[in-house]
């Protein structure tokens, strides 16, 4: 029965893209989400709620930019930015 709950979570939630990481007993699992379904969500809560009640499980979740932030970020960051002396400067400028 477990090895179906797990294989149905395997197939359902993992290729998604929120990290959820929970800690049971210096045991540690990643479980990556991406998305926001209602699954997905559904997953995250239960393991809050779990952490609630046993003190010795431990969730932290780390939201992942997608492609194309980091792409921003990384222009950015290599000065490949549009520069604009006013609004109406950078509604032309990415005409």
């Amino acid at each position: 029965m477990l090895s179906d709950n797990f294989s149905y979570f395997k197939t359902k939630l993992l290729p998604l893209h929120k990290q959820v990481k929970v800690n049971i007993k210096m045991a540690t699992t990643i479980i990556k989400i991406n998305g926001r379904s209602k699954l997905s969500r559904l997953l995250v809560d239960m393991a809050e709620e779990l952490a609630k009640k046993d003190k010795s499980i431990e969730v932290s979740s780390t939201e992942i930019p997608n492609h194309t932030t980091l792409q921003a970020i990384a222009d950015a960051r290599k000065g490949k930015t549009i520069k604009c002396d006013s609004f109406n400067d950078y509604i032309e400028k990415v005409k």
